[in-house]
């Protein structure tokens, strides 16, 4: 496992960000993007990923490993617990994780949860939800391909997201 100390800023403030991602699908699918609550939540969503990616951090990245959020190649066992849709979601489109950059805002999660939505009615791969991304105009947030991540970088040399492979 990795010898860097995890803070507890991190570990906190990644699985409030996951908890946040979760209850924005869930709510969103009851009310809609126009609802209060859910604009509460693209708000907290914002917030929250430029509190983990202080200036000179230029994203977050959340993998997936054996049915496990990982961090920093830590695995977030509070977020995953709460977060099986996500997890289950992610496992089903056969991708190892998302890259949030730190210039993410709330139309990228907009249309992040449109997609994962989308992607989850048609079974798309992380390709093909990428490419829906990109074609909605968000290029901050990408889908990892299947790997391990490493403790150093976070991510296996043959890890790369997913819009490196789009025309």
């Amino acid at each position: 496992m990795c010898d860097r100390p995890m803070t507890h800023r991190n570990t906190q403030g990644v699985t409030a960000f996951i908890d946040e991602l979760v209850v924005g699908m869930v709510t969103m699918r009851i009310y809609g993007f126009k609802h209060p609550r859910v604009q509460a939540i693209l708000d907290q969503l914002e917030r929250k990923l430029r509190y983990l990616t202080p200036p000179g951090m230029d994203s977050l990245v959340l993998g997936l490993a054996e049915g496990y959020l990982i961090h920093e190649d830590r695995p977030l066992l509070d977020a995953s617990l709460s977060a099986s849709r996500l997890i289950h979601m992610l496992e089903e489109m056969g991708c190892s994780g998302i890259r949030f950059e730190r210039e993410s805002d709330r139309q990228s999660f907009v249309t992040l949860l449109i997609a994962l939505e989308e992607g989850k009615k048609r079974k798309w791969t992380p390709v093909e939800t990428e490419a829906e991304l990109r074609l909605k105009g968000c290029t901050t947030i990408h889908f990892l391909e299947q790997g391990i991540f490493d403790e150093t970088t976070g991510l296996e040399e043959k890890d790369r997201v997913m819009g490196d492979a789009l025309p």
